[in-house]
């Protein structure tokens, strides 16, 4: 899949969904959210849904249900904004079909890159990481 593809057809896993946002521009109010999506290959790709398309789909779209996605752009991955391990992502527009699947069990959970905390420190900016931790005691909030 590249920035040429003008079509395609994937059945996937959505393994993330992200609150859906408002925002204001110069073209006036609008809201956007994000999804991740894993193919049977292991395969992650993040998917970017705007405005009548968002609002269409947010109510389908569910966290470890599977999907059959068409139709959309394929465009080079901002790599600082997506968690993906993947040089493209998925813009979906009004061409974009989603169909819901039942699960065959073919398409297995996210893997996790578990990073121990103290690790942190000597990461390159920007690195996907997952952590795992159990918090031991909770204060009261404190503005900063």
């Amino acid at each position: 899949m590249t920035p040429v593809t003008d079509s395609f057809l994937i059945k996937a896993k959505v393994t993330f969904k992200a609150i859906k946002k408002t925002y204001q521009n110069y073209n006036g109010q609008g809201c956007v959210f994000g999804i991740e999506i894993l193919d049977k290959d292991g395969s992650e790709i993040k998917c970017t849904l705007f405005n009548d398309i968002a609002e269409k789909f947010y109510p389908i779209l569910q966290t470890g249900s599977t999907y059959e996605f068409s139709g959309g752009r394929v465009k080079v991955a901002n790599k600082r904004y997506q968690r993906c391990d993947n040089d493209f992502s998925l813009y979906f527009d009004y061409s974009t079909e989603i169909r819901k699947l039942e699960d065959d069990g073919l398409i297995g959970d996210a893997k996790l890159n578990v990073t121990l905390i103290k690790a942190l420190k000597d990461l390159p900016e920007y690195s996907k990481i997952d952590v795992l931790a159990i918090v031991a005691q909770a204060d009261e909030t404190e503005t900063v």
